[in-house]
Parts: structure tokens; C-alpha cells; sequence
């Protein structure tokens, strides 16, 4: 049997598993007679209680539970970055026919075939870069990415660290995570082989990353037709989601604690109603 998995990363809290766990399960299609889905989560914390509470409700949704290694930076964007490289590093690029990693608060929100999806490319994500610098700093944002295996080649290469990057000039800058992304993208043109997942709502027509002049990711605020029709009721223009090709929801800004924050507690309050819907569409 072929194995379907996916990495969801997680930091301290349990909020998202049971939403995310269920989307997953309901939404990627897959031939069940072939292949074989498997969860794989971060029990990702700074204390002992805290990791015992995100291994024990993994092992409630029947995830397996991957500890990550602790202290790796006090800053979360290059935290978050050696996270993804040490699954990336010991499992991901071990794998053998589909690995999708996920952001904690990123879900599906339509059905998925994920083999149909990437064939043909070596990688599904979205592509960014920072439109000041001279250099066009390709990179992949790390928080959505689908890894095909029968395309993929220089594995051993990939990365997701933030850092300094040398650009085409011979000028160095520095990186957000992902920003190591930008040597494999083109190492032997591997750029040519992915697939950029969009955003929809982009104010230039046909974005496109390797030759639009700035850099577009979409945040959703009172143009709230760029969300499927389903997701729309009791949305605020404060919440900013992004919808990434109509298959997978970003909810952004949501994988920390917010207990003293109203704008998270309500948008965390619609994706509550919205997660029903989804459930019984």
C-alpha cells in the first residue's frame, strides 16, 4: 500500500487537532485500495505537561505523535523554520509517494484528490518573495506544502530555514523561513517542476511569482466573494483569512493563545459554525 501522510505542525496547544484531524479525513480522496492515509503531529512545547497533553489527544484522533526537539530559537519565525526542517530532514523526504505538511491553523475546505492534484509537479505551495530587493528571493511559505515523491528531485537539498540568502547578484539578504527554499527552486531549474497554489482576490490579473512585479498574498477582508459561498455567512473584514484555490483555508494568526484578543475569539467563534457546515456539506 502507498502511503498518503501528513505532518501537521503544531506549538503548545491542542485547540485545532480535532478540526484539523476530521477536515483531513473528510476531504482528501484517495483510492482506498491502494493507498493508506496516515496523520502524523508536532508534540511541539517548552514543558513536560504541555507535550503530555498534545501526545495524549494525538493518540485520542489516532495521529501519530512526532516530538520535536526543544529551545531550538527564542524567535518563531527561525523556530518554526528548524521545526519544519527536522521532519522535512527525518521523514519527509524519506517518503516515498505523497507527504502534505500543514500549518496549525490551515484546513481543507473542499475535496482534494491530492494524486490528481500534483501530478506532474514535484511540489504544490505558494511561491513568495520580497518585492524591495533588487534579487527576486523566490521561496516557498512553509505553512502549506504538497510533496510529490514520484517527481521530486534533489531532496537531499530542500530546506525551509530562514537566513541569509546569496541572490543572481552575488549580494547577500536575509530570509524569512522558507527563505532556503530559493537554492533548490533553482538548482537545475526546479522552479519549471512546481505547482503555485493561488490565492484568489489578487488586485494584479494572473499573478504569478517568477514575473509579477510585487509580491500578492491575499488576505480576505470585506471582498468577501473571493471566499466560497458556504464560508461567507457571519464573515468580518477583520479576520483576513486566505483561500488558497478554493481547497484549503488559512485562517492566519490563529496557532497562538488569544484569550485576551476579541477579534481571535470571534474569528475563532465563526470557523467554530463554519467547521459544521464543512462537516455536514
Amino acid at each position: 500500500m502507498k502511503e498518503l501522510k501528513v505532518y501537521l505542525a503544531h506549538y503548545g496547544t491542542t485547540r485545532f487537532f480535532e478540526r484539523q484531524t476530521k477536515l483531513i479525513r473528510k476531504y482528501f480522496q484517495y483510492d482506498t485500495t491502494s493507498v493508506v492515509l496516515k496523520i502524523y503531529g508536532f508534540v511541539d512545547s517548552s514543558n513536560d505537561a504541555a507535550s503530555e497533553i498534545m501526545r495524549a489527544k494525538w493518540l485520542e484522533l489516532d495521529v501519530v505523535p512526532i516530538d520535536l526537539p526543544r529551545g531550538r530559537s527564542l524567535d518563531f519565525s527561525e523556530s518554526y523554520g528548524l521545526a519544519f526542517q527536522y521532519i522535512y530532514h527525518h521523514y519527509i523526504k524519506y517518503d516515498t509517494y505523497i507527504s502534505v505538511f500543514l500549518e496549525n491553523d490551515m484546513f481543507p475546505i473542499d475535496y482534494i484528490n491530492i494524486e490528481n492534484y500534483s501530478r506532474g509537479h514535484s511540489i504544490c505551495g505558494e511561491i513568495r518573495f520580497n518585492g524591495t530587493l533588487p534579487d527576486r528571493m523566490i521561496m516557498f511559505y512553509l505553512g502549506l506544502q504538497i510533496f510529490n515523491h514520484n517527481e521530486m528531485q534533489n531532496k537531499d537539498m530542500y530546506s525551509g530555514l530562514s537566513g541569509n540568502i546569496i541572490g543572481i547578484s552575488g549580494k547577500e539578504y536575509w530570509a524569512d523561513c522558507g527563505g532556503t527554499s530559493y537554492y533548490w527552486l533553482n538548482y537545475n531549474d526546479n522552479y519549471k517542476t512546481i505547482k503555485h497554489i493561488p490565492t484568489p482576490g489578487y488586485t494584479q490579473k494572473d499573478y504569478d511569482p517568477f514575473n509579477s512585479p510585487i509580491c500578492e498574498v491575499h488576505n480576505i477582508e470585506s471582498d468577501v466573494e473571493n471566499l466560497p459561498e458556504y464560508l461567507r455567512e457571519g464573515y468580518n473584514p477583520c479576520f483576513r483569512v486566505v483561500n488558497y484555490d478554493n481547497l484549503f483555508l488559512h485562517l492566519e494568526l490563529m496557532g497562538h493563545e488569544y484569550d485576551n484578543d476579541p477579534i481571535k475569539a470571534a474569528k475563532n467563534k465563526w470557523f467554530d459554525d463554519i467547521f459544521y457546515r464543512l462537516m455536514s456539506r
